[in-house]
């Protein structure tokens, strides 16, 4: 590990360097970095996290575009979420997985926040394409790990929440996420664990949206009002979905959806997102 984590860090320095030109060699250095973190995620190393984090300050400090360096972090956040294996422990799965999608988020605002005036809007546009490779990578895994589901469906919620997009982006992309691990519990699951997960992620969606919309400029009205009853409706149909598979449990998720609708919950002063607390991670 130690011999990894030293030659990483030295890649942080190479791919720092003004002097880096932007080459085939470069996107070589950026794939070295990214796929080292894979595959110690993939075989269950413990230089995972700490590779993952290395490989994406690497492309955050690279002199290249911005837009690149989005999407080259959202690569490396996804990459590396999907190659967790089924041997590593849920709770390891869980925080790794939150890691991924908190340092994603951070990279896009860093680098947003200090892209030069004439790379300003490339940048912003490449954010929404960025955060939903990542919001899916993690959503799947929660769908391979329904005992975690919820944990993790929280966590990608609330970094969608404070991404660098618009009000009505995020508020879309928080329902999509939200919508995808409500879908994706699967059969196997028990109908506690279905049941338990369809409540920690509609409240953390619902109380997300409202954080978000209370705090979009008047200009954004509009777009999130109809983000917010697009979202609310497709939310409701997914946990339909569960409920006609699930008829032993059907009354609470109905009640669920009731209590988490933009009509029950109504608006909200609360500024930034809100962190919803999800069930503890299995330790298997």
């Amino acid at each position: 590990m130690i011999k990894q984590l030293t030659m990483a860090t030295a890649l942080v320095t190479v791919l720092a360097s003004a002097s880096f030109a932007q080459t085939a060699a470069e996107s070589a250095q950026f794939e070295t970095a990214i796929a080292s973190a894979e595959a110690a995620c993939a075989s269950g190393g413990t230089s995972c996290a700490a590779l993952m984090e290395v490989a994406i300050a690497a492309i955050v400090a690279a002199p290249v575009p911005a837009a690149a360096r989005i999407q080259l972090v959202a690569s490396a956040a996804a990459r590396v979420t999907q190659s967790l294996p089924a041997s590593m422990a849920s709770n390891i799965v869980a925080e790794i997985t939150a890691a991924a999608g908190r340092q994603a988020t951070d990279a896009a605002n860093s680098i947003v926040a200090s892209a030069p005036p004439a790379e300003q809007a490339a940048a912003l546009a490449a954010v929404p394409a960025a955060i939903e490779r990542v919001s899916t990578s993690a959503t799947n895994k929660a769908a391979e790990r329904p005992e975690i589901a919820a944990q993790v469906a929280s966590s990608v919620i609330e970094q969608i929440a404070r991404a660098p997009m618009t009000a009505a982006a995020r508020i879309d992309a928080v329902s999509r996420a939200a919508t995808q691990v409500t879908e994706a519990l699967p059969a196997s699951a028990s109908s506690a664990v279905v049941s338990a997960s369809i409540t920690v992620v509609l409240e953390a969606a619902a109380a997300a949206t409202r954080s978000v919309a209370a705090a979009a400029p008047a200009s954004e009205a509009a777009a999130v009002q109809a983000a917010v009853a697009t979202g609310s409706a497709t939310i409701r149909n997914a946990a339909a979905g569960q409920a006609a598979r699930r008829p032993d449990i059907a009354s609470t998720i109905a009640s669920v959806v009731e209590v988490t609708s933009p009509a029950a919950t109504g608006p909200t002063n609360v500024q930034g997102p809100v962190s919803v607390q999800a069930p503890a991670a299995s330790p298997t």
